[in-house]
């Protein structure tokens, strides 16, 4: 650890304590890195059962709900803040007024370990395509983990030395928090509207989404995003002949520099679709630029399986249903839909909103005319009023959509699970709605 960061991680006589904001996965994982030393624990929400993690990690720890003493926050050394938790908060504040330091778990991740980060962020897909790169990675021998916004914490980690890259999957709100990170290559998939109940505007999200950047010598970008603010960016754009440092599409064949690697038509389903197509070529990118050989990874394209709830298949006949939960946003919902034939779709859509415009979604609609719009959840009303001229049915949990898409599929319809909204209102995640809607089409009889 450099010298300079030393001063995070060693409390004085004065100031004591280590403060974690969050109570969540990312704090019990601040708890465990941190658990030798004297720690506060903080949450603003007043929920008890967020302590009971904590009690088996750390003797030196003290949990708060809703307040924290001023007197102890003066005695704070450090800060260490979840991706979850409000900067507007005035613990935030307050430390930002008497300079005490805030670091994320990325941030201690580069303080403590010099393994090469290979990230990536986008508003979808970043999950899969964090997969898909530590696979080929591992096609080509190198040594991999996968961690950050897929869940898997990266301070459990943090003491792996034996790794020749961690791939890091990074949200908005971890690149926001983040003061410290760089990382050795990266990229953006992909940049819409999301989380605008929380960032105070589109611009700010994309903002927080360019952190990715900061000191990265190789940053990727494809040729529809800006990239006049990162002038060492390599750029995947249309070429139309292969070139020797760069990868492409020409005529459904990708290009690894001047090789052919694979026909399209040869990728497995979970990656034959435009929008992975993309973000394939990205990836490659980023292997390409930081010199990885391709002798492996025509196979591992192949065979690659997406995560679940991911477009993904859970019945084929007589209706084709799809669970594509984690479309949580409009333009996930959208790139799912180009995916297949619109006139053919019964998509189930609805929870949680998140401030998103619809009138995106009714614009496409408007084009893609679809068999029949079932909303559900927290926010039909609003759904129903912006998507009324498709003459959408409405209804208020999943279950009962199930049973009214089912009533309605004919031989060979396509029912889509893609919500475009998130799932708190009525489940944990968007797991926990995936796996509830697979249990619901389970016990539908043909």
């Amino acid at each position: 650890m450099a010298q300079n960061h030393k001063k995070y991680y060693t409390p004085s006589q004065r100031k004591p304590y280590f403060l974690i904001l969050g109570m969540g996965q990312t704090g019990q994982s601040f708890a465990r890195f941190l658990q030798a030393h004297p720690l506060l624990i903080f949450d603003s929400r007043n929920k008890e059962t967020l302590k009971k993690p904590f009690q088996s990690i750390s003797k030196n720890a003290t949990l708060y709900l809703e307040t924290l003493p001023q007197a102890l926050l003066a005695q704070v050394q450090t800060i260490f803040i979840s991706p979850g938790f409000d900067l507007e908060h005035p613990i935030c504040q307050y430390a930002k007024k008497h300079d005490i330091p805030m670091l994320s778990d990325s941030d201690v991740w580069v303080h403590h370990n010099d393994t090469p980060i290979l990230a990536i962020t986008g508003t979808n897909g970043k999950t899969t395509s964090c997969n898909l790169l530590a696979a080929l990675l591992e096609s080509a021998g190198k040594k991999t983990q996968v961690m950050g916004n897929n869940g898997i914490q990266m301070l459990d980690h943090i003491t792996n030395t034996n790794l020749d890259y961690a791939v890091m999957e990074l949200s908005s709100f971890q690149l926001e928090r983040s003061g410290h990170f760089h990382a050795h290559c990266a990229t953006i998939l992909n940049i819409s509207p999301d989380h605008l109940d929380v960032h105070p505007n589109f611009q700010a999200y994309q903002q927080a989404k360019y952190h990715i950047f900061k000191n990265c010598p190789h940053p990727v970008l494809p040729s529809n995003l800006d990239h006049t603010a990162i002038p060492n960016a390599h750029i995947v754009s249309q070429q139309t002949k292969p070139q020797e440092q760069s990868v492409c599409m020409i005529k459904q064949k990708i290009y690894y520099g001047l090789e052919p690697l694979i026909d399209t038509s040869q990728l497995s389903p979970s990656l034959s679709f435009a929008h992975q197509i993309h973000n394939l070529l990205l990836i490659l990118t980023m292997l390409k630029v930081i010199g990885i050989q391709a002798d492996g990874f025509k196979s591992t394209l192949e065979k690659f399986a997406a995560p679940a709830h991911r477009l993904e298949t859970i019945k084929h006949e007589p209706v084709h249903w799809i669970n594509d939960s984690k479309a949580t946003n409009i333009p996930a919902t959208i790139a799912a839909l180009k995916s297949l034939s619109p006139k053919s779709i019964i998509l189930l859509l609805g929870g949680v909103g998140k401030g998103q415009d619809f009138k995106t979604l009714a614009q496409f609609l408007d084009h893609n005319r679809l068999k029949k719009i079932i909303i559900f959840g927290q926010d039909q009303s609003y759904l129903y009023q912006t998507l009324q001229a498709h003459q959408p049915l409405k209804c208020d949990t999943l279950e009962q959509a199930v049973v009214m898409a089912n009533q309605a599929a004919q031989n060979k319809d396509i029912v889509l699970l893609s919500p475009a909204c998130a799932s708190f209102d009525q489940f944990k995640d968007f797991q926990h709605r995936g796996e509830c809607f697979r249990q619901l089409v389970g016990t539908l009889s043909d």
